[in-house]
Parts: C-alpha cells; structure tokens; sequence
C-alpha cells in the first residue's frame, strides 16, 4: 500500500490527489433498509387489518428484505406500491403524519434503491458524487412537506 493509498477500510477515496471520506456499497444498502422498514410500520400501523404476524404482513417484511438485497431488480418498485396500498386503501387520502411520513420515504427510497442498485456492494464513493441526487430529492421532498404542512394548517 502506498502513501498515496488511504487503505480500503478507512472509508476514504483518492480523487484529484485529494482523500475524501464516502460511504461504502452497503452502507446505502443498510440505509435503504432502515428506510424501507420505516415506511412498512407506518403503513403497517395505517391499515388496522395488516399485521406483522399477517400474510400481508410477512409479505411486505419480506419485500423490505428483498428491497435492501436486491436494489436493483423489481422488488423495491413491488415495496412502493404495497406500502402505498396498505395506506390509501383503508383510509383513502386522509391527510395526517403518517401519510405526510410517506410523502418523504418514498423518493428517498426510489433514490437511494437506484443508487445502491449502481454501486457495488463493496465500493467505495465519495460524498461529493452523491451530492447531485440528494440535491435533487430535497428540490422534490421539501416542497411538497411544505404544501402538506400548509394544507393541512388550512
């Protein structure tokens, strides 16, 4: 290993002759995970009929796993469309937290599952090269929070 090398457990990358702190391939994963429970127990705790210990339940556990495994095939699309599901068909657009909570997890979840999906497990990126997605999902969450929050107020 060379000077020049920062080694390939520090969580840091070589770009421009500069060393940078990023995240690793899984530590997305880990974090679409997290993400991705999340919003299974809020719409789990939505839908009065959807349990853990439930078929449908089990079922979008194992979607959550299968999210975090598999970023990159049809499974977190699948995901979505359960969580949105068990929301919206108990109660209808209902506007309150959990709906709102929501709003946020699902592009949070749609980008960081297609950026797991690019990055292998294993690699290491540089914060600076994810700085363009997550500019791009607070232009999208923020505002629309905020037209809930002020609907709501209303």
């Amino acid at each position: 290993m060379s000077s020049r090398d920062p080694g390939p457990r520090t969580g840091t990358v070589l770009i421009d002759g500069r060393v940078e702190h990023g995240i690793r391939g899984w530590a997305l994963r880990l974090v679409l995970g997290a993400c991705a429970a999340l919003a299974a127990a809020i719409s789990m705790t939505e839908a009065p009929v959807v349990g853990v210990t439930s078929v449908a339940g089990f079922v979008l556990m194992l979607l959550v796993i299968g999210t975090a495994a598999a970023p990159g095939s049809v499974v977190p699309m699948l995901f979505l469309l359960a969580v949105v599901l068990y929301r919206l068909v108990p109660h209808g657009s209902l506007l309150d937290g959990g709906l709102a909570a929501l709003v946020a997890l699902v592009p949070i979840i749609h980008q960081l599952a297609g950026l797991a999906a690019a990055i292998p497990v294993r690699s290491l990126v540089s914060w600076r090269v994810l700085m363009p997605a997550a500019l791009r999902l607070v232009i999208v969450v923020v505002p629309v929070e905020v037209a809930l929050l002020v609907y709501r107020l209303l």
